[in-house]
């Protein structure tokens, strides 16, 4: 039977990829965002979907849109990696915090059956090692802080109403639709352009988990959710450690490339130096990752070459024979 999935922050990295995920295999899918200025994810396939606009910081609008849709799965993938300046702190504590009580207390109110909250691998600090869902370590800068706050709020709410409300602590995604400072995006442009990279903490640990396979990861926790207790927390990731030095030497390698790299052993207090998954349980409900780091690579190289020539293509038809921007 079709389920009408709402996802939150639709027209980001990770939700704009459960969009695409879920509507392939027949769901019916709803969009909510902030506003449609940034929509260049969704938009070849928004006349499929059905996209709202929300304040996530109105109780009442969220509360608003979910008896509208009356959705069956509501997914969290609203907020923002921000929150290591100061001027930035009351923003990050809105996106990743508030927001998320608001939809939590709406969604409790609602007769929608499944939530899913997406947390991050920051919630747990540096930890040498793989990290299970018991490891307790200190959360990195605001935005470890405020996602292990909505982690733990959706836990309790969860315990308290028992409520079918769980939290996706995704590790180090990638894939296609992924742009801007992150490293992956950051690596793969900086090698297009032939411009030198710079690369801090090059011994650091990430566990790389493509797109598609956190996809099928919160499509695994939603079929089996009726087994599963109130407020679980599952890490989603690959549990195969890489450091940044590997990785940046297997893009280039990928790539047939080389651009100069600045490695950089610096202490970031803001960053973590090992994040790597214990992924057990979320196997133990019959997940797989199905694409290597290598194959996931492949597949963002090849799609960041065609956004990139677009992006050049863009910039060239905005200009007139004469030299002129129209």
């Amino acid at each position: 039977m079709t389920k009408r999935i709402l996802v939150i922050g639709g027209t980001g990295f990770i939700g704009s990829n459960l969009a695409r995920y879920f509507q392939r295999h027949g769901e019916d899918i709803y969009i909510v965002s902030r506003g449609i200025d940034n929509f260049w994810r969704i938009k070849d396939i928004m006349d499929t979907l059905s996209f709202l606009k929300c304040d996530l910081l109105s109780f009442k609008e969220v509360e608003k849109i979910l008896n509208e849709v009356k959705p069956d799965v509501v997914i969290n993938s609203s907020g923002t990696v921000r929150g290591f300046r100061l001027d930035d702190q009351n923003n990050v504590v809105d996106q990743n915090l508030i927001a998320t009580i608001n939809l939590t207390n709406a969604f409790v109110k609602s007769e929608a059956e499944v939530f899913i909250n997406s947390g991050t691998a920051y919630e747990y600090g540096s930890i040498k090692g793989v990290i299970d869902e018991s490891s307790n370590g200190h959360p990195i800068g605001l935005y470890g802080i405020t996602k292990k706050a909505s982690s733990e709020y959706v836990y309790n709410v969860a315990k308290k109403y028992q409520k079918k409300m769980f939290t996706a602590r995704i590790f180090t995604p990638f894939g296609p639709l992924d742009t801007g400072n992150r490293l992956i995006p950051y690596v793969i442009a900086s090698t297009i352009k032939g411009t030198r990279v710079k690369i801090m903490q090059p011994t650091s640990i990430r566990d790389f988990i493509y797109i598609d396979d956190v996809s099928r990861a919160f499509d695994t926790i939603i079929k089996a959710s009726k087994d599963m207790p109130y407020g679980e927390i599952i890490n989603v990731g690959t549990g195969i450690p890489t450091s940044i030095r590997d990785l940046v030497e297997l893009i280039q390698s990928i790539m047939g490339e080389k651009t100069a790299v600045d490695y950089e052993e610096i202490i970031n207090q803001d960053d973590a130096t090992s994040l790597c998954a214990r992924n057990d349980r979320l196997k133990s409900l019959g997940w797989r990752n199905e694409k290597s780091l290598k194959e996931g690579l492949i597949n963002t190289i090849n799609w960041f070459h065609e956004f990139y020539d677009s992006q050049q293509n863009k910039m060239k038809n905005s200009i007139n024979f004469s030299g002129d921007k129209k």
